[in-house]
């Protein structure tokens, strides 16, 4: 008899013996053989099949709550596997072997698990033990001192002191410190210069009988009278003159020449220093003054770009002025200026009484007290702007004075 190609099922020819119930057995017993049966529901809805209920070897079923496929075998089900190859919240269980654990034993490492994504409310408390601990990261397993690890609190080498215990570092305590590390003494070349500690003092047995010194943070510095006495170094200003023992760097540093890019920049560090630009106008001479240089005179061959103008202000006058009288002369340009003036002669008056004139630029004065001589000069210096009015005002007892004059000179 003849069967189908994919399920083998046996149908008769029409040249067989016709017997319908043999022909649908057969096709009955082939069928029940060759396909599944399938049913779902929920899982405690799932049909019987023990060994003392028996299922029917083949059918398979599928937990609408738990979303597996179970296989019947005949006296039992089998969990083929869930629906979906996603694994839910919650659903791998530990437990012993064989007791529903999903995962090997001491299958998962460091590699499996991403960095800093296991915190305190992940561990178990009191299951990490000594066991668990590298031993290079237990005092007892040899971590040094510098060594990040785990130690037990005590007073012992080794052990973590807890809370307040300044008294364990005293002379007497379980850990005292080592004073000699915090103040010593010895040469003064032998005082430390490095692990220093704001606080640290040290006595210099070498240095006038005995010196003690205190850092502070950034220098050494002395706190007390020596032994001798010397708490100050004593008067030694020729010392660092030209020649001196410990002359100071007058030439090169104090005073230097050179091009005027090579001046270094003013700062308070070289204020009153000295430099002369060979290459400004032949030779030109400037201060710095902390913030600036100021050029104190005119090169050497004369004004020009760089330099100071050329020129003299100068105001003159062959006429009188009385009591009160004034006269101005104007700045050509600003700058500093040296200042000067006077008068020719006095005319009658009360013999030394005097003439005083003022300048409203500068703090000097010209006096005259008698009759006749000329007086003056007075002169100052000054900074003046550009195009501004010097003031000059006498203030005298006698008649009048004449020949009175002003003469402004630009210094820089």
């Amino acid at each position: 008899m003849p069967t189908t190609t994919r399920a083998a099922l046996r149908y008769p020819l029409l040249t067989d013996t016709p017997d319908v119930p043999r022909d649908m057995g057969n096709l009955a017993a082939d069928a029940d053989a060759a396909f599944a049966m399938y049913a779902q529901g929920t899982f405690a809805s799932r049909p019987t099949s023990t060994a003392g209920s028996p299922g029917k070897t083949g059918r398979i079923y599928y937990g609408t709550d738990t979303l597996h496929l179970y296989y019947d075998f005949g006296t039992g089900w089998s969990d083929i596997g869930p629906s979906s190859t996603a694994i839910p919240d919650g659903s791998i269980t530990g437990g012993a072997a064989g007791a529903g654990v999903k995962i090997a034993a001491a299958t998962i490492t460091h590699d499996n698990i991403v960095a800093g994504t296991i915190t305190t409310t992940e561990i178990l408390d009191g299951t990490i033990a000594a066991a668990d601990i590298a031993a290079a990261l237990k005092p007892s397993g040899g971590a040094g001192s510098g060594t990040e690890s785990l130690r037990a609190l005590g007073t012992a080498a080794g052990t973590a002191a807890a809370g307040t215990h300044a008294s364990q570092h005293s002379r007497t305590g379980a850990d005292p410190l080592v004073i000699s590390t915090f103040i010593a003494s010895g040469t003064l070349a032998a005082r430390p210069s490095t692990s220093l500690v704001a606080g640290m003092i040290y006595t210099a047995t070498d240095v006038n009988g005995g010196t003690t010194s205190m850092y502070n943070g950034s220098a050494w510095v002395q706190v007390a009278a020596a032994v001798s006495g010397a708490a100050a170094p004593a008067a030694h200003e020729t010392t660092h003159l030209a020649g001196g023992t410990d002359a100071l760097p007058w030439w090169g540093t104090i005073t230097n020449s050179g091009a005027l890019s090579a001046r270094p920049t003013a700062a308070s560090g070289n204020a009153g220093y000295n430099y002369l630009a060979t290459d400004v106008n032949g030779g030109t001479y400037y201060v710095s003054n902390g913030s600036s240089w100021v050029q104190m005179a005119r090169g050497i061959n004369g004004g020009g770009a760089g330099g100071i103008a050329t020129g003299v202000t100068a105001v003159a006058n062959s006429g009188s002025l009385t009591n009160g009288g004034t006269w101005t002369l104007t700045s050509p340009a600003a700058g500093t200026y040296l200042i000067l003036w006077g008068y020719g002669s006095a005319s009658t008056g009360a013999q030394g009484t005097g003439c005083t004139i003022t300048c409203s630029a500068v703090s000097g004065q010209c006096t005259g007290s008698d009759v006749g001589p000329s007086g003056g000069p007075g002169m100052g210096i000054g900074a003046l702007t550009n195009g501004q009015t010097v003031t000059f005002t006498a203030s005298m007892n006698f008649s009048s004075i004449t020949n009175y004059w002003a003469l402004a000179i630009r210094l820089s």
